[in-house]
């Protein structure tokens, strides 16, 4: 299984990325805007793995409890657009944790620096420059999820396979 660990997103942050990808698309020749059921925040991408349950033990280790997280600036990595968060010491900590947990267990995972964003678009072309107005919006984490991901009829399904509440 395509796996990953991140954090879903409430209505309030879906309703805000939803508009900032309504404005983009407008800026926009061409994009793959990601669907409102797909956005989420990823703390660690594991990639192709039958190791599920070693996955589930490391989640479970975690100290963690419930934080809140805002979203508010944007940006772009070359053609991917995304939305980023406010810098939170929680958010940072918690995925460090994850990711030093995975690397003890033998995962072979990014060792790039965790930059906090939820990607909202891919391949954008745009006719100029990308200007949109993201609406600040937060939520409080309650949950870490452990993320499948598949392809089907040529549409990208992310499925939750684990979850704890924090």
């Amino acid at each position: 299984m395509r796996l990953f660990i991140a954090l879903r997103l409430s209505n309030e942050i879906i309703s805000s990325l939803k508009n900032a990808i309504d404005q983009l698309k407008k800026q926009s020749i061409s994009a793959r805007p990601v669907r409102l059921e797909n956005l989420h925040l990823t703390l660690a991408f594991i990639g192709e793995t039958d190791r599920t349950e070693d996955i589930i033990r490391i989640i479970n280790q975690l100290d963690i409890h419930s934080f809140d997280i805002r979203i508010g600036t944007h940006g772009n990595f070359d053609r991917l657009y995304w939305v980023g968060l406010q810098q939170n010491p929680i958010l940072s900590k918690l995925a460090q944790d994850i990711r030093d947990g995975l690397i003890r267990d033998g995962f072979n995972i990014e060792k790039r620096p965790f930059i906090p964003h939820i990607t909202i678009a891919r391949n954008v072309r745009p006719y100029d420059k990308i200007d949109i107005d993201v609406k600040p919006a937060q939520m409080t984490v309650r949950r870490i999820s452990l993320m499948k991901s598949e392809q089907s009829d040529g549409r990208v399904i992310y499925t939750e396979v684990y979850g704890r509440d924090i």
